[in-house]
C-alpha cells in the first residue's frame, strides 16, 4: 500500500571502453576524445576492479579501476563518467596526461622503479584516489569528473618521521588492507583511511595507521592490538575497518584467514574490535558465531547501520556492540558469500555483490534481504555495485576474456565518436550495467523455497508456519523476517515476525484471513475424517522447532463420494485444532500424515469441521491411483491415455507440464476425457503407474526448453516483500545532525499512519523502533499518541545533555515496514556537544542595521549615536592619542594621507588588509556587511562605530544567533582581549574593579548575570576593538564575537544634563518613597 513499483532499466549501450586497457592513447583532442590508439604488445587483463560513487556530494559521477596482473609497467586506468554515461574521460594514471610535463603527474614519475608495478587495493572518494601498490601508498590530487581535463599529480604518503615503505618491493605485504568511512552527516566528506600493515598477515606482529583523509599533515598514528586485548589470538588477522564516529571509535573486524567462501581469504571465528581514539581503550564487543565466514565491514553513508558480511550479512545499529543476522547462503554444494557492499547518502538502500556474480539489495531499518534476479553476469567478469543518491542500484560488471584481438575489425564501431575501427570500441559483452529501481526488484521477487509448509492457527490474528524438512536447506531464514506468506490457489497472506532458530517455524501475524480448499479443489472434504492412532506429545498452542514429529493415518468414512488424491500430499489438514501434513497416499480413503500440532481429540470428525490448506511446494493437477499409457511419436505428437479411474481429463490441462520419470513434454490438446495429445521431450513412453507421473503449470521464470524443475513451477504459496502497512511516515531526525551546547535539549518528533489494510491489532503497527547510539551522554523521556480509529501514531523523543560530551546516534523507524516503504526511514540524526556551525554572537545594538549603515541616530541631548570615523584612522597608544601604533586601519582609503602619522613610529606601522595595493576607497570593494560585522579582519572597511560615554559603566549585552532557533541573550561568563593592545580601561566585576596590563585584563572574566561590565578611565577616549570569548565550560566555549565602541569624554552641556536627569530620578524615588509609608499609615489605622 502506498507504493508504487519502478521497471528495471537494462542499460545495453556501449559507455566505456575496457578494451582501452591494452591500447596506448595517442594525442588527445581538445573534447577529451583521442585522434588514435596504439595496441601494446601483449594483451592485458585487469585483475582489480571496483566502482564507486562521488559519496558525499551526491554526484553521479563514477570512478572505475583497473590494474594488471601482467609485469610490464600496465598498471591503473581510472574510468570517469557523468550524467550517467554520457560522456566518459580514461585517464592511465602510469602515463601523464597529453602536454603535461610534471614529474609527478603519473604514478611512474613518483615510483622509484616502475618496472613491475602492480596495484593492490584502492580507495575512491572526493579529495582523489588512494592507491595500496607493491611499490607503497599513493595520493593522487583530487581526480575530475568527466568535462574536465586538469591532469592529475601524485605524491607518497608518509606516516610522520618515516614512510610505511622503504621503496623496496616487499616492503608492503600482500595482505594490506585499506578502509574509509565517509562522514557525509557532520563532516561533509572528511574521510578517515586507515592502512593496515606489518611484516606479516598476523595480528601479533600488524600495525594499525590512521589519518584523516586529506592527509595535508602526512601525520599517521599506529597502535598494535594484540598487545592491547586479551583473548586475541596470534593467528587472527585484519579483514575489515570502519569508523563510527557516534562512539568516536575504530571499529576492526579480525579473524582467522580460511579459504572458504569462494574467495582468496575469509574470516573464520571472527571477531568485532572496537577501539575508542578518545580513550584508547580497545576491546573485542563481539564474536560471531563458529559457522560464519565474514569477508568485510561496511558503514552505511548515514553513519549508523553498521554491517558484516561474508557467507552471512549481520547487522548492527549500535556501533558493533550488538549484531543480528539478517541473511545466511544455505547452498551446501557452493561456497556463496557476500564481497562488496554499498550505499548511499541521503538513501537506506544498501547494495551487494557475491563471488559468484549475483547481487541483493536491502534498506537500513528492514531485515529482508532481496536478491537482483534482473542482474546476471557471465562467469568470467569482475563484479562491483553502486548506488547512486536516488537509491538506485547499479550492478556493474566486466567480461575478463583470454585476450584482447589485434585486429581493429574486431572492435564495434562507434567509440570514442570514431567513424571507423581505427579507435577501438568496446567488446560487447564486455562492460554491462543494469539499474534497478530500489523498489522494483522486490516487488516482484519470490524467495519461497521448495518444500510445503504447514499452517497452524494461534488465533485470529496468528498463525505458525512449519517448513517440511523434505529439501535440504528448505527453511525460513532471518532474511525472511517481515516479508509476506500469501497463499496463491485461495487467497491469504501473513506477514513473518519472527523466525525459530533452526529455521522449520515461522511466527506469523495474519493480514488476510486464510481461504481453504473446497471440495473441487480436494473432493475429500466430502465425507467424515476419523483420526486413528496416537498423535504424539500433549497438546501444544504452537509448533515445535524441529523434525520429530508423530505419524499418523487419517480416514474418510460416511457418506459422500470423496476420495483422497495422490497429488494431496504435501497438503494440510486442519481437524479438533490439529494441523496435519500428509506425507503419502495409501488409497482413496487413508492418507498418511505427520502431526505438526496434536488435536484436542481423536476420533470422528464430521463433515464441515475440518479443513484442508494446499501449501504445497507447486501446484500439481489431482492425481489419483490411475496409470497412463504414452504412446509412439506420430507426427511430433504422442497420444496419451489415462486408465480408468475417477479422474479424467478436461481442455484446463491444455499448455501444462506432463512430467514421468525418464521424461517430459508439453499438452497440447485434449480429446477425451482419457486422452490428450503430447509435444514430448526427452521422448517418453510406456506406461507409467500413479506417483511416477505428475502435471503442473510453469512460472514466469521458466526458460524455454528447458526441464521445469520445482522452482519453476507455479506454487501453490509464495514468500514476497511485504505491502509497506505505513501509508504515511514523518520524522524530524532524517539524515541530518544537531549540535547541542551543554545543557541543552533536543526533541525528536515522529508521525505515522498505518495504510488501511494494516489494521490488524497484533501487526504491531503503532510501534516505533528507537535506538540511542549513547545513552549515557543524554537524559531522555518518551512521549506518545496513538488513535486507532485515525490508524496513526505520534512520538515526541526528548533528549536532555547531562555534561558528558560526545557524539550521539539517534534512529526512530517504524517497528514494522519492508522494502516497498518509499519513504519509511529518514535516516537516523547525529547529536553532537558542540557549538553549531551556524552559532554566532553579536552586539546587541539600540538602532537597527539600515540605521547604522546609512542613518544619522541620535541619543542623550541630541548627541549622534555613531561615531564618523576619520579616513586612515588608528586609535591611541600607550604613546599618546596622537601616536597611534597599531596595525589595524579603520576607514581605509590609500588615496588619503593617514590620520595621526607625524611620528615614525606611526609611520612604521599600520597596514592596508582589503585596500591593500588598491588606489582608493572605491577599488577596496567594502561591502555593508563587512562595514556591519565590526570584524578585524575588516576594519578598513569600517568606517562607523557606536559612541559610549565616558562617564558610564559600559555594560555591553550581547546576543546568540542560530539557525532554526530565536536569538537569545548571552547568560554565560566570557573574557574580553583589546585588539589595538589598549590598557587604558578597567573591568567592573562582582568582587570589585580589575585593572592592569593586558595578561591581566584578558584572564578576567565577566559575568552578564551579576551585571559585570567595562569600567573606562578618566583618560579612556576614542576607539576600542574587543574580542569575546565564552569562557564556561560548556560545549560553545570556542564561540567568540568582535566589536567596537567609540569612547566620548561629555561636553559641560551633556554632563550638567546628566546631573538634573540624575536629580530628577531621585526626587521622583524620593516622591514614591513618601506617598508609600503615607499610604501604610492610613491601613494600620483602619486595622484598629
Amino acid at each position: 500500500m502506498g507504493c508504487t513499483a519502478r521497471t528495471t532499466n537494462f542499460d545495453v549501450s556501449p559507455q566505456v571502453d575496457f578494451s582501452s586497457f591494452g591500447l596506448s592513447l595517442d594525442s588527445k583532442k581538445s573534447d577529451g576524445t583521442y585522434t588514435g590508439l596504439t595496441l601494446k604488445s601483449k594483451s592485458y587483463q585487469p585483475s582489480y576492479f571496483k566502482v564507486r560513487q562521488n559519496s558525499c556530494a551526491k554526484k553521479t559521477g563514477l570512478a572505475i579501476l583497473g590494474s594488471s596482473n601482467l609485469g610490464d609497467s600496465l598498471g591503473a586506468v581510472v574510468v570517469t563518467t557523468s550524467n550517467a554515461y554520457n560522456s566518459t574521460l580514461i585517464r592511465d594514471l602510469l602515463q601523464p596526461s597529453i602536454g603535461v610535463s610534471m614529474a609527478n603527474a603519473s604514478l611512474c614519475g613518483v615510483v622509484r622503479n616502475c618496472e613491475n608495478l602492480q596495484i593492490q587495493d584502492a580507495v575512491v572518494m572526493h579529495t582523489g584516489v588512494l592507491l595500496s601498490t607493491n611499490r607503497g601508498l599513493y595520493m593522487t590530487s583530487k581526480i575530475p569528473w568527466s568535462g574536465q581535463t586538469s591532469p592529475i599529480t601524485f605524491r607518497q604518503v608518509m606516516t610522520g618521521a618515516s614512510r610505511i615503505d622503504d621503496g623496496a618491493a616487499s616492503a608492503l605485504p600482500a595482505s594490506l588492507v585499506l578502509g574509509s568511512t565517509a562522514d557525509c552527516v557532520l563532516s561533509g566528506g572528511t574521510y578517515l583511511y586507515v592502512a593496515f600493515a606489518g611484516p606479516s598477515t598476523s595480528i601479533a606482529s600488524s600495525l594499525i595507521y590512521t589519518t584523516e583523509a586529506k592527509l595535508s599533515s602526512n601525520s599517521w598514528s599506529n597502535v598494535l592490538l594484540s598487545s592491547s586485548i586479551s583473548g586475541l589470538s596470534s593467528a587472527y588477522s585484519f579483514f575489515g575497518m570502519t569508523r563510527y564516529a557516534a562512539l568516536s571509535s575504530n571499529v576492526y573486524l579480525v579473524g582467522v584467514s580460511s579459504t572458504s567462501c569462494g574467495t582468496a581469504s575469509c574470516a573464520k571465528s571472527a571477531a568485532i574490535v572496537l577501539h575508542n581514539t578518545t580513550s584508547n581503550a580497545t576491546s573485542v564487543s563481539f564474536t560471531f558465531p563458529s559457522g560464519a565466514s565474514l569477508v568485510g565491514l561496511s558503514l552505511h553513508l548515514n553513519g549508523m547501520d553498521l554491517y558484516a558480511y561474508g557467507s552471512r550479512l549481520w547487522h548492527s545499529i549500535d556501533g558493533g556492540r550488538n549484531w543480528i543476522e539478517l541473511f545466511s547462503f544455505t547452498s551446501t554444494t557452493v561456497d556463496e558469500c557476500f564481497t562488496k557492499l554499498d550505499s548511499s547518502v541521503g538513501e537506506d538502500t544498501i547494495a551487494l555483490v557475491t563471488n559468484l556474480k549475483n547481487f541483493y539489495n536491502t534498506r537500513a531499518g528492514t531485515r529482508t534481504v532481496s536478491k537482483i534476479s534482473s542482474a546476471k553476469p557471465p562467469a568470467l567478469s569482475f563484479a562491483d555495485v553502486m548506488i547512486d543518491q536516488l537509491g538506485t542500484v547499479f550492478a556493474t560488471w566486466i567480461a575478463t576474456p583470454t585476450s584482447y584481438p589485434d585486429t581493429s575489425s574486431s572492435y564495434p564501431l562507434g567509440f570514442l565518436n570514431s567513424p571507423n575501427g581505427d579507435i577501438r570500441g568496446w567488446l560487447d559483452p564486455y562492460l554491462k550495467r543494469v539499474s534497478v529501481a530500489k523498489e522494483s526488484a522486490a516487488r516482484v521477487l519470490d524467495v519461497s523455497f521448495a518444500a510445503s509448509i504447514v499452517p497452524v492457527f494461534i488465533g485470529p490474528w496468528r498463525v505458525q508456519f512449519y517448513a517440511s524438512s523434505a529439501v535440504t536447506g528448505a527453511v525460513f531464514q532471518d532474511s525472511h523476517v517481515g516479508m509476506r506468506i500469501v497463499l496463491a490457489t485461495t487467497g491469504g497472506s501473513a506477514v513473518i515476525k519472527s523466525v525459530s532458530s533452526q529455521g522449520y517455524v515461522a511466527d506469523c501475524v495474519i493480514t488476510q484471513s486464510f481461504v481453504g480448499d473446497s471440495t473441487t479443489r480436494t473432493p475429500a472434504l466430502d465425507r467424515s475424517l476419523v483420526i486413528t492412532g496416537s498423535t504424539g506429545a500433549t497438546t501444544s498452542p504452537t509448533v515445535s522447532d524441529s523434525t520429530s514429529y508423530s505419524t499418523i493415518t487419517l480416514t474418510l468414512s460416511g457418506s459422500g463420494s470423496g476420495v483422497w488424491y495422490a497429488s494431496d500430499v504435501g497438503k494440510t489438514v486442519v481437524a479438533n485444532f490439529g494441523s496435519f501434513l500428509i506425507t503419502a497416499y495409501s488409497s482413496t480413503t487413508d492418507v498418511t500424515v505427520s502431526v505438526i500440532r496434536a488435536p484436542l481429540t481423536v476420533g470422528t470428525v464430521l463433515t464441515g469441521s475440518w479443513s484442508v490448506y494446499d501449501f504445497r511446494s507447486y501446484i500439481e493437477y489431482n492425481t489419483n491411483s490411475q496409470s497412463i499409457t504414452i504412446g509412439s511419436v506420430s507426427s511430433g505428437l504422442a497420444t496419451v491415455t489415462l486408465a480408468s479411474g475417477t479422474l479424467t481429463f478436461t481442455s484446463a490441462l491444455k499448455g501444462m507440464f506432463l512430467a514421468t520419470n525418464d521424461g517430459w513434454g508439453i499438452v497440447q490438446d485434449v480429446t477425451a476425457t482419457s486422452t490428450l495429445l503430447l509435444t514430448p521431450f526427452e521422448t517418453p513412453s510406456g506406461t507409467y503407474a500413479q506417483g511416477s507421473w505428475s502435471l503442473f503449470d510453469v512460472n514466469q521464470a521458466y526458460a524455454p526448453g528447458t526441464f521445469p524443475t520445482q522452482p519453476y513451477r507455479t506454487r501453490s504459496w509464495n514468500l514476497t516483500t511485504d505491502e509497506c502497512p505505513w501509508s504515511n511516515f514523518k520524522s524530524s531526525a532524517g539524515q541530518a545532525a544537531k549540535f547541542v551546547s551543554y545543557e541543552g535539549s533536543v526533541s525528536v518528533l515522529s508521525d505515522m499512519q498505518a495504510a488501511t489494510y494494516a489494521d490488524n491489532p497484533y501487526y504491531n503497527i503503532m510501534q516505533q523502533s528507537i535506538v540511542i547510539t549513547n545513552p549515557k551522554a543524554y537524559n531522555f523521556s518518551i512521549s506518545t499518541q496513538t488513535s486507532r480509529f485515525a490508524r496513526t501514531v505520534s512520538s515526541n523523543l526528548t533528549l536532555n545533555d547531562v555534561g558528558n560530551g560526545g557524539r550521539v546516534g539517534v534512529s526512530v523507524r517504524p517497528a514494522c515496514a519492508s522494502l516497498l516503504c518509499l519513504s519509511a526511514f529518514n535516516g537516523p540524526i547525529q547529536l553532537l556537544n558542540s557549538c553549531s556551525p551556524s552559532r554566532k554572537i553579536k552586539l546587541h545594538l539600540p538602532i537597527s542595521r539600515d540605521e547604522y549603515l546609512y542613518g544619522n541616530p541620535v541619543f542623550l541631548d541630541n548627541l549622534p549615536a555613531l561615531e564618523n570615523l576619520p579616513v586612515n584612522y588608528r586609535p591611541p597608544s600607550a604613546l599618546g592619542a596622537f601616536v597611534p601604533t597599531t596595525g589595524n586601519m579603520y576607514n581605509a582609503d590609500p588615496s588619503l594621507p593617514r590620520h595621526n602619522n607625524r611620528y615614525g613610529v606611526s609611520q612604521r606601522t599600520g597596514e592596508y588588509k582589503q585596500c591593500q595595493g588598491k588606489a582608493d576607497r572605491v577599488s577596496c570593494n567594502c561591502t555593508d556587511a563587512q562595514r556591519y560585522a565590526m570584524k578585524v579582519s575588516a576594519s578598513d572597511c569600517m568606517n562607523r562605530v557606536e559612541r559610549v560615554l565616558n562617564e558610564e559603566l559600559y555594560r555591553p549585552e550581547f546576543e546568540v544567533h542560530d539557525d532554526g532557533m530565536n536569538d537569545f541573550v548571552l547568560m554565560k561568563r566570557y573574557t574580553l582581549v583589546e585588539l589595538n593592545n589598549r590598557t587604558d580601561y578597567c573591568l567592573s566585576i562582582k568582587s570589585g574593579i580589575v585593572c592592569g596590563n593586558s595578561n591581566v585584563l584578558s584572564a578576567t572574566s565577566l559575568d552578564p548575570s551579576t551585571h559585570d561590565g567595562i569600567y573606562w578611565l578618566p583618560s579612556s577616549s576614542e576607539l576600542y576593538h574587543f574580542r569575546l570569548k565564552v569562557v564556561e565550560k560548556e560545549y560553545c566555549q570556542s564561540l567568540y564575537a568582535e566589536f567596537a565602541v567609540y569612547v566620548i569624554i561629555p561636553t559641560p552641556r551633556t554632563a550638567i544634563t546628566l546631573t538634573y536627569m540624575s536629580i530628577s530620578a531621585v526626587s521622583f524615588g524620593v516622591i514614591l518613597l513618601v506617598a508609600y509609608l503615607l499610604n501604610r499609615q492610613r491601613q494600620k489605622k483602619a486595622s484598629f
